[in-house]
Parts: structure tokens; C-alpha cells; sequence
């Protein structure tokens, strides 16, 4: 099946890594423009290489595949969409549009699940749909309604303020999740009551499909550890200008005659990420309070903070520590005023 799909896979792996020479040419950094891109054709290969391998695609109707084969693909160029326009522009209703889309592509799976043949790779893999076609068929109907339902609800939220759309969205998702495992399970109470012949549970941990899914959740696991507890917050200062370099975020350079306001926080700056790079180090972006959105550059959760108004805009800097940011704070000040 590799084969008869070449020239898709060829086209889908462009299209992922589309946004790198794009980015670059509008100027973002190297890190930025590779990591989303790169990160993405990974996920694409291992979900295409298991979907096309697996014995049991044999007879797979072409609308599931072809869905499998383009949604990363798309998702690249969405995403990478988002990270431009909320970098030129913070007003953009990013959390709106992206609860929007979140439940758009639920409802497109939704539609699609029912067309779904028994499989391991693709559909809804409890443990029960393998033990009959006929609960394999019903599940995933049923499934196909819930999911379809479900991301209607999640689309019209988006619409609600943030602190209904989001518990609206976990809720939804949970239901998601639940409504088809107990559906199923249900489903093979009853074929078991009636005595009906039924296939034995597939072992998958301890085959090959499953190794290689372990190994690329272990590999998925450690990144995550490394993203979460890594990266630093450096700044660089010039005769007419400072720069931010960050890591996992676009740096950020500020002329010192840009800087209209300066103060010292002996405590945090209060606000949620919209938009941006968030660990338990560090806190970069778009972020926002009950009043206005501003940009901020510090490690996670920091005991003192700096506020600048640059041309306007609000921006929040810290050191690792109170020490380094107010050194930071003492150096800023000497530039601003000499």
C-alpha cells in the first residue's frame, strides 16, 4: 500500500514542511520555523507507516485513509498560520478560531468513523470491537453520532466567553472518550448473553504494531520531560538596543528609545497564555489579563518581574531569580537613562 500511495505521501511531507522556507522568508527564527514542521512529519510517518502496515487494512475504503494521509498535513499549515498572525498581531481571537477548528475537525471524524472497516490502526480501538465485526460496526455508528455531536457543541462554544468554553470543551471530550467505551462494552455484555461466538481479545502490546507504538510513546514522553523542564531566558545588550534570546520562542529585540515606560515588580505579573510557549521553566508569548494582552519573556512563575511599555505595548521580562532580574532591571535603567 506504500506503493499504490508514493506520490500522496511525497506531497503530503512537502506540504508539512511548506511553512519552514515561508516562516524563514518572513522572518522567523530557525527554531521556530523547523521545530512544528519537523515535529509533524515524524508523527506523520509513524501514523502513515503504522496505517499502511497494518494486515488488517486490506479492503480499507479510500475516504478513512485519505483522511489519515492529509490531517497532519493540513494541521501543519493551520497551525503554523496561527503562530504567524498571533506574532504580527495580538489582537487576533486565537482562542475563538482555534475552539472553532478544534470542534470543525471533530465533527469531520465524526462523519467519517461509521465508514470505518475493523482495523488496528484507525477508529475507535477499545478492547471489546475486536471481538466481533458487528460490535466493530455499532460501536463506531455510534461513535460517528457522539463525536459529530460533540464537536458541534465544542464549535458553538467557542463562541461563549473562555471561562465557559473551556470546561465545555474537557467536558465534551471526556464524553467523547467514555460514551463509546461503555457503549461497546455493553455491546459485548449482550452478544456474550446470548451466547454468540465471539473472537478472542487481540494481544497488540506484544506485536510488532505495538512495540512500535511503544517506542515512539516513550520517544514522545522524553521530549515532553525535556520541553517542560529545559530552556533559558538570555539577554544580550547593545550600545542602542537589548535582545531576548529564548529558547523554544522567537527572540525579541527592543531599541532602548522604543521604551516609554520601566518599572520594577517585586512580585509576578498576573495574566493567562493566549498564544505562545509555555513549560514549568518558562512563560513566553501572548498573554492576557482581565484589561489588556501584552507580551511576556519570563521563567515560570517568577518571584519579581519587569514591565516595560514599548511603543505602546506591555511587556513582562524576568531573570531566573529576583537577583538576576533586578540586575536586568539595573542595566535597563542605565540604558534608558543615561
Amino acid at each position: 500500500m506504500i506503493r499504490e500511495n508514493k506520490k500522496t505521501l511525497i506531497l503530503g511531507s512537502l506540504v508539512i514542511l511548506l511553512p519552514i522556507p515561508l516562516q524563514l522568508l518572513l522572518g522567523r527564527s530557525w527554531s521556530i520555523s523547523l521545530a512544528a514542521p519537523l515535529g509533524l512529519l515524524a508523527a506523520y510517518w509513524v501514523c502513515v507507516l503504522a496505517t499502511l502496515l497494518d494486515p488488517k487494512q486490506t479492503g480499507q475504503g479510500k475516504k478513512p485513509l485519505r483522511l489519515v494521509l492529509w490531517i497532519l498535513p493540513a494541521l501543519s499549515l493551520v497551525l503554523c498560520g496561527f503562530d504567524y498572525l498571533m506574532w504580527k498581531q495580538q489582537s487576533f481571537p486565537i482562542s475563538t478560531v482555534f475552539l472553532l477548528l478544534f470542534g470543525v475537525m471533530f465533527m469531520f471524524i465524526g462523519n467519517y468513523l461509521p465508514k470505518v472497516r475493523q482495523n488496528y490502526t484507525i477508529g475507535i480501538k477499545i478492547a471489546w470491537v475486536y471481538t466481533s465485526e458487528e460490535n466493530w460496526n455499532a460501536t463506531h455508528r455510534f461513535g460517528g453520532k457522539v463525536w459529530f455531536l460533540g464537536g458541534l457543541v465544542m464549535a458553538l462554544s467557542a463562541f461563549l466567553p473562555l471561562q465557559w468554553s473551556i470546561p465545555i470543551m474537557i467536558v465534551s471530550i471526556l464524553v467523547l472518550v467514555l460514551l463509546p467505551i461503555a457503549y461497546s462494552y455493553r455491546f459485548y455484555r449482550r452478544q456474550k448473553a446470548r451466547g454468540d461466538q465471539l473472537s478472542p481479545i487481540p494481544k497488540l502490546a506484544s506485536s510488532k504494531l505495538g512495540k512500535y507504538s511503544g517506542v515512539f510513546l516513550v520517544a514522545i514522553l522524553i521530549f515532553v520531560a525535556c520541553t517542560l523542564f529545559t530552556g533559558n531566558i538570555t539577554y544580550r545588550f547593545e550600545a542602542d538596543s537589548f535582545t531576548i534570546e529564548a529558547s523554544y520562542y522567537d527572540d525579541l529585540t527592543v531599541s532602548y528609545e522604543d521604551i516609554e515606560d520601566l518599572s520594577y515588580q517585586e512580585s509576578n505579573y498576573p495574566g493567562s497564555r493566549v498564544w505562545g510557549f509555555g513549560s514549568l521553566r518558562l512563560l513566553m508569548g501572548t498573554f492576557q489579563t482581565e484589561n489588556l494582552q501584552y507580551t511576556r519573556y519570563t521563567y515560570y512563575r517568577p518571584d519579581s518581574a519587569i514591565t516595560m511599555t514599548v511603543n505602546g505595548k506591555l511587556l513582562v521580562i524576568s531573570g531566573e531569580n529576583p537577583e538576576q532580574t533586578k540586575a536586568i532591571y539595573d542595566t535597563l535603567l542605565g540604558k534608558v537613562n543615561p
